[in-house]
């Protein structure tokens, strides 16, 4: 140890008083053990807090760089499912729409049919399996008119035909 008053060097670290100027030297080693004393706490904490800098560094790296491929992959898959999803949604809105348009000019032709007068009529040949309704199907292109074809041909039971019959269709 040095002494803080004359400077003599070499002052072993139990002596309590200076050997040049009798200086008592209990006061400065209590105050130099102090420093070292605070110099170890900030040493200590400069480290904690650069490990804890180090660990907040490590936890934000892990969360930004090691994200998972199927998550990545599985985020790609949802959006080309959604995109796929708006555009089916889209096409079925059309879709929708023209099957409306389709029945109303169904409905439309249907009633122009029934309005026109009978211009040509066909004789069909009742086959086993057959029905006024399906006739009525194949022929005018809805099976409700079968009551139209039992007129006709004053069928009084529509669900009573057979096999071998001949009716006439009116066209």
């Amino acid at each position: 140890m040095k002494c803080p008053l004359c400077a003599h060097e070499g002052i072993d670290d139990n002596v309590t008083i200076c050997p040049a100027c009798n200086a008592d030297l209990t006061a400065y080693k209590s105050l130099e053990v102090v420093k070292r004393s605070l110099n170890r706490q900030r040493m200590i904490s400069i480290l904690f807090i650069v490990l804890f800098i180090i660990a907040l560094l490590a936890c934000v790296a892990i969360f930004l760089l090691a994200k998972p491929k199927n998550c990545t992959e599985a985020e790609q898959k949802l959006q080309q499912c959604e995109s796929l999803t708006t555009e089916q949604a889209a096409e079925i809105g059309q879709l929708t729409q023209q099957v409306a348009d389709l029945k109303s000019e169904v409905k439309r032709l249907q009633e122009e049919q029934l309005k026109a007068p009978a211009s040509k009529s066909v004789t069909h040949l009742i086959r086993e399996g057959e029905t006024l309704y399906g006739i009525a199907r194949n022929f005018y292109g809805d099976g409700k008119m079968y009551s139209k074809i039992a007129q006709d041909n004053g069928i009084s039971n529509p669900d009573l035909i057979y096999t071998g019959d001949s009716i006439i269709i009116n066209l």
